[in-house]
């Protein structure tokens, strides 16, 4: 997120000098109801618009409903929301990642038993990533199991450590949350079975970084979250300055091809080979990890 908080940072910068004022939030918690808590009171303060990454897409339906109702701009960004009034998704096309998550497996390890792990089962990236992972991993790769960590970096090392016990065939982990990379790490690591098992993961935390370039972890499917940052805060100033139509009209040429109501901003894949490029990339904008 200190990526995506950036991008906004930036946007609203430029922003700020013709008048416009936003705020990047931070729940207090990843939870469903922490979240929905922090939307209604943003929208009783008086913001034209939000944009929000789901921690659970069915619980925000109504919410989102409400701020509509109430004249706001809502956009999805990180975790599309379908099923809801959202104006569209700005991000990464989930399964397009998934799907090079899964080339990057097939190439590493060819064929075998696959386990993948999430913060949540229910988020739409996850269920994207998954599908697109499993449609292009190859039919002989097979994943014995998905694990649900529950947004807890502990649970997901000791879920991947009892997985890799009970499953002496695994030749593969599939990081999908963040932190997951860096968890798959350790319990490889813990596991004595570094070099054995193959870790695709998502995202650019410090510790997947340095597992990366390292090579425990072999490839890691990145979101570029910078931009959805400046893009969403541009997005909702276009609808409050132009209205949601004419905003409409300008971002559609854009969407990406198939995939509906999607402003994609692209998907990386970083690798021990080209890590550099990324880093850099980071500390041009002040950071040094996604």
């Amino acid at each position: 997120w200190n990526e995506a908080k950036a991008g906004g940072n930036a946007a609203m910068k430029w922003l700020g000098a013709k008048g416009a004022s936003g705020t990047f939030e931070e729940p207090t918690s990843s939870t469903a109801s922490t979240q929905v808590s922090l939307l209604e009171t943003l929208t009783s303060q008086g913001y034209t618009g939000w944009g929000v990454s789901a921690v659970e897409a069915q619980s925000l339906t109504t919410p989102i409903a409400q701020a509509v109702g109430k004249g706001l701009s809502v956009v999805a960004y990180d975790s599309p929301l379908p099923g809801t009034k959202a104006q569209f998704y700005i991000g990464t096309p989930n399964s397009t990642a998934g799907c090079d998550a899964g080339k990057a497996m097939a190439q590493a390890i060819g064929s075998g038993d696959v386990v993948a792990i999430s913060g949540s089962l229910t988020a739409a990236n996850t269920q994207q990533r998954l599908a697109g992972f499993k449609q292009c991993m190859g039919s002989s790769i097979k994943v014995v199991q998905v694990l649900n960590d529950n947004q807890d970096v502990n649970t997901a090392v000791s879920d991947l450590q009892a997985a890799i016990q009970a499953n002496p065939n695994i030749k593969g982990i599939y990081a999908i949350y963040s932190y997951d990379g860096g968890a798959a790490g350790q319990a490889v690591q813990g596991a004595g079975a570094t070099g054995k098992i193959t870790i695709i993961s998502d995202d650019g935390e410090a510790e997947t970084v340095t597992d990366v370039r390292r090579g425990l972890i072999a490839a890691s499917i990145l979101q570029r979250p910078y931009y959805q940052g400046y893009m969403l805060a541009l997005v909702l100033a276009a609808d409050k300055v132009l209205g949601r139509s004419a905003t409409m009209n300008l971002v559609k040429p854009y969407f990406a091809a198939g995939l509906g109501d999607t402003l994609s901003t692209g998907v990386g894949v970083m690798t021990k080979a080209n890590i550099s490029d990324f880093v850099n990339f980071w500390h041009s904008i002040g950071i040094s990890s996604q």
